[in-house]
């Protein structure tokens, strides 16, 4: 009888030893892929290097995705397409243990208004302009587990550079948006709306990145109002700076 309570209490205890050492192989904490940095460069973020850049087709890649495009409608309401210039950095790439590669980039959008349709109101970029109104869209590409591509909306930043005094900004508005499947395997098309109470802004979106095989889109749009004096006619400026692919 004691031998067997003996057994017993073995055949417990080596149970109990099995029990406890499985989850340790399971949750163990895994090596650490830590990225490698292969390539990096500062950002250049002065506007007027980055906007002689895009007006000279200066970019670090192809902007056949890029969607850039303003108009600015008057207090009629009639709407003029106005010139947008863009130009793209790249900024860092990453390469893992498996051999996959992230790279990030940064896209930057000018709206450029004719003198001639708003000489009362607006003139040159080359430094006699009303407003510079600009945009840059932080985006990066991933691979999920299965070396599927994605698109990343990370970041944007941007505003409207008054440099004539007598020009009043108001009803300043942004809006980001993104559609496409995403990391998490559904299909969404989340936005957000912004008004900064400030002529510059940063947002951060957020959402998963979407699925590089199919229609996708992402990016961010501002309005702002604009007056000669508190009693100037309003105009609207509207800026759309993006990255998409239709199917």
């Amino acid at each position: 009888m004691l031998r067997k309570r003996r057994l017993l209490v073995i055949t417990l205890l080596l149970t109990f030893i099995t029990f406890i050492a499985i989850p340790i192989g399971v949750y163990a904490s895994p090596i650490q892929d830590e990225p490698q940095i292969v390539f990096q460069k500062n950002e250049i973020t002065d506007q007027n290097i980055l906007f002689d850049r895009a007006k000279r087709s200066i970019s670090d890649i192809g902007h056949s995705k890029i969607n850039s495009k303003a108009n600015i409608k008057d207090y009629r309401g009639n709407v003029d397409e106005l010139d947008t210039y863009s130009t793209t950095q790249h900024l860092k790439t990453l390469e893992y243990l498996d051999g996959t590669i992230d790279d990030y980039f940064a896209t930057t959008v000018f709206a450029v208004i004719p003198a001639a349709s708003y000489s009362d109101y607006f003139s040159k970029w080359d430094g006699s302009y009303g407003i510079k109104a600009y945009s840059t869209i932080y985006w990066s590409k991933v691979y999920d587990t299965n070396g599927l591509l994605y698109y990343r909306f990370d970041k944007t930043t941007g505003g409207w550079i008054r440099e004539d005094s007598t020009l009043l900004l108001s009803n300043r508005k942004v809006m980001l948006g993104q559609y496409g499947w995403q990391l998490n395997g559904f299909w969404d098309d989340p936005t957000k709306y912004y008004y900064p109470s400030s002529n510059s802004y940063t947002y951060y979106p957020g959402w998963n990145a979407v699925f590089a095989g199919d229609a996708f889109d992402f990016g961010m749009n501002s309005t702002v109002t604009i007056q000669h004096g508190s009693q100037g006619r309003p105009y609207t400026l509207h800026m759309v700076n993006t990255y998409n692919e239709s199917w």
